[in-house]
């Protein structure tokens, strides 16, 4: 797993590692990658429960409602970020 999310936040991009490319990216790119690594979360919802009941000693419930929440956080957040973006720019403020 620690693979695939080092794979999510460092995408083989022609600019270079991530790090460095991320602070040029346009925010809707920041947002698609977020996005990207929420979906990766949802995929991989059983593995981190598994995760989470064993490293910290949360029971099942717990830990789906914590995967669950937050995955909603990250998708309601990249909402909110491209709303607060499209009105920002509709005012004429690029």
């Amino acid at each position: 797993m620690e693979e695939e999310v080092c794979v999510l936040l460092e995408p083989k991009l022609s600019d270079g590692p991530l790090l460095k490319v991320w602070p040029q990216m346009k925010p809707a790119e920041r947002i698609a990658h977020v996005r990207k690594f929420a979906l990766a979360m949802k995929a991989k919802r059983e593995e981190l429960v598994n995760i989470l009941m064993w490293e910290i000693c949360k029971n099942r419930s717990d830990s789906e409602k914590e995967v669950d929440r937050t995955v909603q956080y990250i998708q309601v957040s990249c909402r909110e970020v491209f709303v607060s973006l499209m009105c920002f720019s509709f005012e004429g403020n690029d």
